[in-house]
């Protein structure tokens, strides 16, 4: 009985030197001891995307909060007097925003950041390479690549003509599925450009509970 209990311990999350976080996990409280990540649970709840927490078995990449600010400040400009990830949800709903599509590229962004690949460990997803997301799943094409940094790191990447490298943190186990902050916002190009793929919020929804639906047609990525 001892021997059992000494592999359990040995092998639990904590001494793994994992972070485990069970509670919260009807909503996105859980997140709240990761506070780096702060911003972007801001937008999930600001667009209401994961209206019932963080949905298990799935593998989840957040930006840090230095990320998500850089991804704001392309959409400050459009707003008289600037704005924040408190603010964004609503400012965008002005005629001006509206018009060029900006919540429905925001939301795109956000679940390019999720993987129905459940809750990953690093080698699992150094093996598999290609990461499929959700939002790959409304538009094909849209995957994220995984990779074992050259300083026993790992790195998130998306593969275009000009790819952005995400350096990862070890994953969180949270209700079920795996978190890894990522210290760059991953977004296949520049969010107001005219080949940002679209997806709504009801259309996100459905993907994120497994409902289907289909998001704005658009541009296959480049190769």
């Amino acid at each position: 009985m001892k021997f059992a209990l000494a592999i359990l311990l040995l092998l639990s999350p904590a001494v793994l030197g994992r972070r485990l976080l069970q509670d919260g996990c009807a909503d996105l409280s859980a997140l709240d001891a990761v506070p780096e990540v702060s911003d972007v649970v801001t937008l999930l709840k600001g667009f209401n995307l994961l209206p019932n927490g963080i949905p298990e078995g799935v593998t989840v990449f957040l930006p840090s909060n230095t990320a998500v600010q850089a991804l704001i400040s392309q959409v400050a400009p459009l707003v008289p007097g600037g704005v924040t990830v408190e603010t964004l949800p609503e400012a965008i709903k002005s005629p001006l925003l509206a018009s060029v599509n900006v919540e429905e590229r925001l939301v795109s962004a956000l679940i390019y950041h999720i993987a129905p690949v459940g809750a990953a460990e690093p080698s699992e997803l150094v093996a598999e390479g290609t990461i499929p997301t959700v939002l790959s799943e409304a538009t094909p094409g849209f995957d994220l690549q995984f990779a074992a940094g050259p300083d026993g790191n790992y790195t998130v990447t998306y593969n275009n003509a000009k790819p952005t490298v995400a350096n990862t943190s070890d994953p969180i186990l949270a209700c079920g599925s795996a978190v890894y902050v990522i210290d760059q916002v991953m977004i296949p190009t520049d969010l107001l450009n005219s080949d940002f793929p679209l997806t709504t919020v009801a259309e996100a929804q459905a993907l994120l509970a497994g409902g289907g639906g289909a998001s704005a047609p658009a541009p296959a990525p480049e190769a």
